[in-house]
């Protein structure tokens, strides 16, 4: 295996780890208590206070980790991709060779070409989902406060030093929206983190139900 597969190689895997960074950081911060984090922020914990930052403008880290997910993304299948299949192309023409001459049916090269592209293309869609994905995501649910105190002073330096580009992109997809006739969006839309009355009512009777709150607490809670 020569030096220059070897760093190819470690690309992939730098990129698989750099989008499992993206998607992690995003379920952290999304999922973390804001009441542990505002406890933690009152006794000075500047990670602590820098995720409230974050929570009061989630744009700021959705835009980062949006991005950061595409580019990763886009870099992991393009570099993925090619040299994955570059490495299984003698394998499936030594493979193919068995069907008769290559040198006599071309078509066997190409055929050989499609197979191992077809492979790598599953190989790295096997890795983009469970390492970069799937696994990221569960660890960052169960983990939520100690990840989001651990990456938001990350996530908010790449916002900081990345801004203009994510302006760029947010303007851009605001005209595309204005296109389409989408023109009121300005203020917090019905994705907002504030909740009716109703909603926590709601949340309450089913936590009592769950057995996370009991019939004490939801009465103290509910005043």
């Amino acid at each position: 295996m020569d030096t220059e597969l070897i760093l190819q190689l470690g690309l992939i895997l730098l990129l698989v780890m750099g989008n499992a960074f993206f998607v992690g950081s995003e379920i952290a911060l999304t999922s973390a208590r804001r009441s542990r984090i505002k406890q933690l922020a009152d006794t000075g914990n500047k990670a602590a206070r820098t995720v409230q930052l974050l929570h009061k403008e989630p744009e700021r880290f959705y835009s980062v980790t949006q991005i950061g997910i595409t580019l990763v993304s886009l870099a992991l299948g393009a570099i993925g991709m090619v040299t994955i299949s570059q490495m299984l192309d003698p394998m499936f023409e030594k493979l193919f060779d068995l069907f008769g001459d290559r040198t006599l049916h071309k078509g066997l090269i190409a055929m050989a070409h499609t197979a191992s592209y077809a492979v790598a293309f599953v190989i790295i869609s096997f890795l983009h989902v469970v390492a970069g994905e799937l696994a990221p995501k569960v660890l960052a649910f169960h983990k939520a406060e100690s990840l989001s105190l651990a990456v938001g002073g990350i996530i908010n330096g790449l916002y900081k030093m990345f801004k203009w580009l994510i302006w760029i992109m947010n303007k851009s997809s605001n005209g595309l929206l204005w296109v389409f006739g989408q023109r009121n969006l300005s203020g917090h839309g019905e994705g907002h983190f504030a909740m009716s009355e109703e909603e926590i009512r709601t949340i309450l009777s089913a936590s009592e139900q769950d057995g996370v709150l009991n019939a004490d607490e939801t009465m103290m809670i509910r005043g």
